[in-house]
């Protein structure tokens, strides 16, 4: 939830849930801090 929160932060009025929903699924299974660094592109904390 908080990784969705942080992309419609970044992407604002672009934010698509289905777009998002497809780019995680595209990340496999690694742990959320490498999904975080691929997909909003940053490190910041995941909690």
């Amino acid at each position: 939830m908080k990784l969705r929160e942080d992309m419609q932060k970044k992407e604002g009025a672009a934010f698509s849930l289905e777009k998002f929903h497809d780019d995680s699924l595209k990340q496999g299974f690694p742990p959320i801090e490498i999904v975080r660094e691929a997909m909003p592109g940053d490190r910041s904390p995941t909690l």
